[in-house]
This record gives structure tokens, C-alpha cells and sequence, in this order.
């Protein structure tokens, strides 16, 4: 995905019986595109999964599934307390050279593009 259509993004949590095709902060449509995402815990814990986000047309929005998230970081981040969504990871960011190296290791860092904001607007998920 295109690094520029990432920047500035302001990101909502929506719980999964929520999402619609409609933006939440505009009511402009919303595109389904997958995206790959870095979630960072406290305790030094991090994740990154590939997720379906619903970027809005007409503003800087994102939205994504919060109950996905919930199940990705019981997962990908067993033993956090608490963890926040930290952005976008831009794929095309990394060197040839380091595509077959783990991301975080080796040298290799992270290449993330950080949410303008995070919110969540599932009750379930506003104490992460």
C-alpha cells in the first residue's frame, strides 16, 4: 500500500457489529483495503498482523475492527496488560536487502507509519 495514503490517518476502533460503509466522522464511503499494522505493549511486547481497514474518502480517517484487534493482541501479545495500536508498517519501506531478515531484528528496524491519532469507540477495548 501506498506510504502516502497512510500518513496522517486518524484511526477508530469500531466494534466488529458497528462497522459500516460509512464513515463515522464524515459519512463519506468508506474503501476496504488491507493494511499491515504494529501493535506495541507496555511491558516491551509487540505484533504485527495484516488487517482489512476502511479508509474513508473524504477525511483522514481509518477505521478498524476492534474486536479483531482484541483477538489479535490475546494472541500476538500473551502476556501484556495493556498494548496501543501504533500505526501502519510500510512494507515498502524495506530495503531488498533486508526483505527475507525478521522486521525488528537483525538490523532490520520497523518501518511505521504513526497514526495521527487512536481512538477507541468500543467499550470493550477504551481500557487498553
Amino acid at each position: 500500500m501506498n506510504a502516502d495514503k497512510l500518513r496522517g490517518r486518524r484511526a477508530l476502533a469500531v466494534a466488529a457489529d458497528s462497522l459500516s460503509q460509512q464513515c463515522p466522522n464524515c459519512a463519506q464511503p468508506l474503501e476496504v483495503s488491507s493494511a499491515v499494522m504494529l501493535l506495541l505493549a507496555r511491558n516491551g511486547e509487540k505484533s504485527i498482523f495484516n488487517n482489512d481497514c476502511r479508509f474513508c474518502l473524504g477525511c483522514d480517517v481509518v477505521v478498524l475492527d476492534a474486536d479483531y484487534i482484541q483477538e489479535i493482541a490475546q494472541h500476538g501479545l500473551p502476556t501484556a496488560r495493556s498494548f496501543t495500536v501504533a500505526g501502519f508498517v510500510d512494507l515498502a519501506a524495506i530495503p531488498e536487502s533486508q526483505k527475507n531478515t525478521p522486521l525488528g531484528q537483525n538490523g532490520n528496524p520497523i518501518p511505521f507509519v504513526e497514526f495521527a491519532s487512536f481512538e477507541w469507540r468500543d467499550s470493550k477495548s477504551s481500557s487498553k
